[in-house]
């Protein structure tokens, strides 16, 4: 699906709330080594562009021992319905927006229950589930949007081997 702005029929640049959008143009390009990722953790989300598809969307991330990560809960695993991750496994290059910089890098799946996924996770939960106020209402946002899809294709706890998480690294 392409999302086109309301002005006309140019692509917009990255997405637009829940929906995907094209490349990510506008941002400063800044080397990888460059980034100070622990300074960005008080940031919720970035965009997340699929190199290869050139499509893009927004996720949350989290940084743990100065990496950043980002997740998959979907069940993607022997699925008709083709979703993002699947596209991180043929083609693993991304460009990351976060406050204003444009990142170059590859999507690195970690592996389920190693020490790195066990910590990675744990700070999530801890972000992400920490009880602010704006936690509470993106959790309340996306249980309304979840409601919607089969029981089968829901997010999966985190114990579940489908449950995807990913390192960001340098290319």
């Amino acid at each position: 699906m392409r999302v086109v702005s309301l002005c006309g029929s140019r692509p917009l640049d990255g997405p637009v709330f829940l929906l995907h959008g094209g490349p990510l143009r506008s941002g400063e390009r800044v080397e990888y080594s460059d980034v100070d990722w622990e300074a960005l953790d008080n940031i919720r989300e970035l965009e997340l562009e699929l190199t290869g598809k050139q499509r893009s969307l927004r996720i949350w991330f989290s940084v743990t021992d100065g990496r950043p990560y980002f997740s998959c809960g979907l069940r993607c695993e022997d699925r008709a319905l083709k979703r993002w991750p699947h596209y991180l496994d043929e083609d693993p290059r991304i460009v990351v927006r976060v406050a204003g910089k444009l990142i170059e890098g590859l999507a690195e799946r970690v592996a389920y229950n190693s020490p790195e996924f066990i910590a990675a996770r744990a700070h999530r939960k801890t972000k992400f589930d920490g009880g602010d106020v704006r936690s509470d209402a993106e959790r309340a946002i996306h249980q309304a949007i979840f409601k919607w899809i089969p029981q089968e294709e829901k997010e999966q706890d985190e114990s579940s081997e489908s449950g995807r998480l990913y390192r960001i690294v340098p290319r």
